[in-house]
C-alpha cells in the first residue's frame, strides 16, 4: 500500500491522504448493521457516525503516539484495524488510569485484520507505543454519537 501523505511526517506517525479505500472502510464502518452491533457489544448508545484514516507508524522514524483520550466532538469509542499482513514488533495500545497513571490494558493487534475497539472515557488515557520492528499500519477512528452520517455530509462537516 503506498502512503502519499496529506501532512508531513510527524514525530507521531504517516497518514495516508483520504483515498476511494479510506473512503470505502469508512463507509463499511458506517453501516447501520455496524453501529447496532458496537452499540449492543458496549452498551454505548447511540452510535450514529464512524470517521477513520489509515496510519502508519515507523520505527526508524521514532513514530508513537503520546497519552490521550480523544473526548471531543461527541465522540464515544475508539476502533483501530491492522491492516497490513506484515509482521510488526510494538505498536502497543495501552489504556491506563488518568488519575494514578496504572496502565489497566495492552493490546497488540498485530493480525491482519485485528480490530480492537474501547470505549472512550474522561477517566482513561490511551496511547500506542513506538514499533521497534516493521511497520505499522492501520485504519484508526472514532464511532461518535452525533451527527449523523447524512446530516455530516449535508452540512459539508466529513
Amino acid at each position: 500500500m503506498t502512503l502519499r501523505i496529506r501532512r508531513a511526517a510527524t514525530l507521531f506517525n504517516v497518514c495516508m491522504e483520504p483515498n476511494v479505500v479510506s473512503g470505502m472502510l469508512e463507509l463499511l464502518c458506517n453501516d447501520p448493521v455496524v453501529l447496532r452491533a458496537l452499540e449492543a457489544l458496549t452498551g454505548c448508545a447511540p452510535l450514529s457516525r464512524y470517521n477513520g484514516f489509515v496510519y502508519r507508524l515507523l520505527p526508524a522514524a521514532g513514530h508513537h503516539h503520546n497519552w490521550h483520550d480523544h473526548l471531543i466532538s461527541e465522540r464515544r469509542l475508539a476502533m483501530s484495524v491492522n491492516i497490513d499482513a506484515a509482521p510488526y514488533e510494538g505498536g502497543t495500545l495501552q489504556i491506563r488510569d488518568r488519575e494514578s497513571g496504572r496502565i489497566l490494558e495492552e493490546v497488540t493487534n498485530a493480525g491482519a485484520g485485528d480490530a480492537v475497539v474501547f470505549r472512550l472515557d474522561a477517566a482513561l488515557q490511551h496511547r500506542v507505543t513506538p514499533v521497534t520492528q516493521g511497520v505499522k499500519t492501520a485504519f484508526a477512528g472514532w464511532f461518535r454519537s452525533s451527527p449523523t452520517l447524512r446530516a455530516a455530509l449535508c452540512e459539508g462537516r466529513v
